[in-house]
């Protein structure tokens, strides 16, 4: 099918211009861009009889890209249990009961996220005799909203031979005076406690990725970065052969990189539907949880400086094997010590044909920001966790607020700046991402005060962060994230920005969202 698309506004992305293009039509042929111009010099230079789509004035854009999602968990917190937002053990209680009601057959896990400790009337009952009393007859294993703790009751802590930890866990894994489980487990914890997961069923999750996927589209979201295990790439990769028509980037977990490399694959080498990034390493945990490597001691608390996963010496041995054997690496760092030591290890290991990446960068000092800017480091971020971190900001990185959330500073660098939202953590909305990008309020409520507001950014910056800057961290920019002649037509519209209130962002939605050329969401007609 061949279109063109008139009467339209057109940000192209295309080189180094901020402006509109002249044109105002877009010939699409074969999946690709043909021709940017008039409605008639797109229709001169049509090979077939296309379809003519009256945009109405509205925008049109590259289709955006989550560059950090973690796709298949959204997807499944369509069935499991969710306790996002819960203020109180009693609304957690009732949330419990609510599951039960709605599941009679329950799972042989019961797996879901959302608790807070930082919002939570008792965070101390947070207990495995808590959860024991909800569900006395399945292992539970609940991650916290960050994903760096899971709460878990006695049965999986039992399974997983957590109760009481052997000595390499100990550090990881809350106990009593006793040396026994209390029920929350940390970083490293958490994923040794999947291995003894009942996988779930395959067709549930085919039924919610493909819920999801359409949300996706309805939000411009045509392309993600998935940061999950290799279960997850295969479900992505049935959902494509069922026909659900998404590009996506699949870091795989360092727990896989000895079969990579026995495979011979390569990172960003074979670009298509389905694409293979980087090895998914983690240089600390998070800020929520507290486990985020720091410097100096998180504020109020008895020293802690978080949790550096692999020493500068075991990070660098790591990225060094992944490099010689063609693969880069996507390193999770938020803390500032594991910013500091990430870009220190990246940089020895720069090449023309690696594309190392540092995930979430939500602390750097100014003379780390100077070593990342002296390096070809893509960086990517997810503005919409700060919407909801600054409370925490404040009170646990009281003195060194300003090494937080450095937007501006981060887009004023030539290094590849990418935005996403690492759903299901905080929302997939990019329109949210945006409005935290440009407006810095706290839960992004419009009549917060911007925080640390030398830090915002322009819409601009942000929509290139979501679609060429997001192809340049997939090292797809000759294919896609702009709009030009050869480029994939991979396209989404949107209502014009300009001249309108901030909170513009707050209610923004895709009127059509195509991906190759095929339309995948079409409210164009409706408005």
């Amino acid at each position: 099918m061949s279109y063109i698309l008139t009467n339209a506004q057109i940000l192209s992305m295309a080189g180094s211009s901020r402006s509109f293009e002249r044109a105002d039509s877009i010939l699409i042929e074969a999946g690709l861009i043909r021709a940017l111009g008039s409605l008639a010099d797109c229709k001169l230079a049509a090979k077939s009889s296309p379809e003519v789509i009256d945009i109405q004035g509205k925008v049109v854009l590259p289709a955006l890209c989550d560059a950090h999602t973690h796709i298949v968990e959204l997807a499944k917190s369509r069935f499991q249990l969710k306790l996002s937002n819960l203020t109180s053990i009693q609304a957690i209680k009732e949330a419990a009961h609510n599951y039960r009601k709605a599941n009679p057959i329950l799972p042989e896990w019961i797996l879901g996220d959302g608790w807070d400790v930082n919002i939570l009337d008792e965070p101390q009952a947070l207990t495995r005799q808590l959860l024991d009393e909800l569900f006395p007859d399945k292992p539970v294993a609940l991650y916290s909203k960050d994903y760096h703790a899971k709460w878990c009751n006695t049965l999986a802590l039992k399974l997983s031979g957590l109760l009481h930890p052997p000595a390499s866990m100990q550090h990881l894994v809350k106990q009593d005076s006793e040396g026994t489980a209390t029920g929350i487990i940390y970083e490293d914890a958490t994923l040794h406690i999947e291995k003894f997961y009942t996988p779930a069923n395959p067709e549930l999750i085919q039924n919610a990725l493909r819920t999801e996927l359409q949300e996706l589209a309805s939000l411009g979201i045509g392309s993600f970065h998935s940061m999950e295990g290799s279960s997850t790439a295969e479900a992505l990769q049935t959902a494509q052969q069922n026909g659900a028509n998404f590009k996506c980037v699949w870091h795989f977990p360092l727990d896989m990189l000895d079969e990579m490399i026995a495979q011979g694959v390569r990172s960003y080498q074979a670009q298509g539907q389905f694409t293979i990034g980087g090895v998914k390493l983690f240089a600390d945990g998070a800020l929520g949880s507290q486990t985020a490597a720091m410097f100096a001691p998180y504020s109020n608390s008895d020293g802690n400086t978080g949790i550096l996963r692999h020493s500068e010496a075991e990070l660098d041995e790591i990225v060094s094997k992944a490099a010689k054997a063609g693969i880069s690496s996507t390193i999770h760092a938020i803390g500032d010590r594991a910013v500091h030591t990430v870009i220190k290890v990246l940089k020895r290991h720069q090449a023309p044909n690696l594309l190392h990446r540092i995930e979430h960068l939500q602390c750097i000092r100014d003379e780390d920001l100077d070593e990342l800017r002296d390096s070809s480091i893509a960086l990517s971020v997810q503005p919409v966790h700060l919407a909801n971190d600054i409370p925490m900001i404040q009170n646990y990185w009281q003195h060194i607020q300003h090494q937080a959330y450095r937007f501006k500073d981060l887009a004023s660098m030539e290094n590849p700046l990418a935005f996403g939202s690492d759903a299901p953590i905080e929302t997939i909305n990019p329109f949210a991402g945006i409005y935290a990008a440009t407006q810095r309020k706290q839960h992004n409520d419009p009549q917060a005060t911007s925080w640390m507001p030398q830090q915002l950014i322009e819409p601009f910056d942000a929509l290139k962060a979501y679609t060429l800057g997001a192809a340049q961290l997939s090292a797809s920019q000759h294919l896609r994230g702009s709009l030009e002649p050869g480029k994939e037509a991979n396209i989404c519209v949107i209502d014009d920005w300009r001249n309108q209130p901030p909170d513009f962002w707050l209610t923004q939605h895709s009127y059509l969202t195509m991906i190759d050329g095929m339309i995948i969401h079409n409210k164009i007609n409706t408005y």
